[in-house]
């Protein structure tokens, strides 16, 4: 990628960790109740993907981060800072919301 799209998508990445805690967190209360008598490989999925799109907005806050630093841009290498400090926080999140099936009983009648 170039420079200056790179350090242009540095907002865009901190909103992606965001987008995919919040958009696997709807998907499993949508699905919550539909695994229940189905197979539950559409919960799995879903974390798999927003844990990929997690993985794209850090990847790309982090060339952010090395390439403002690099240029001297203070403000695009602070938010490219807070970028992946968010991508910390959402993945650590993500990664509880996927590993709780292993320790909660999905369907208690």
């Amino acid at each position: 990628m170039s420079r200056p799209l790179v350090l242009r998508l540095a907002g865009a990445a901190l909103f992606a960790s965001v987008a995919a805690w919040a958009l696997h967190q709807q998907a499993g209360y949508i699905m919550a109740a539909w695994s229940c008598a189905h197979a539950s490989e559409g919960i799995w999925l879903s974390g798999a993907l927003a844990l990929l799109l997690l993985l794209a907005g850090a990847a790309i806050s982090w060339i952010a981060f090395k390439r403002s630093r690099a240029d001297g841009l203070e403000a695009r290498h602070f938010l490219a800072g807070v970028a992946l400090m968010a991508a910390a926080i959402f993945c650590f999140a993500l990664l509880l919301q996927i590993a709780a099936p292993f320790f909660l009983p999905g369907c208690v009648a």
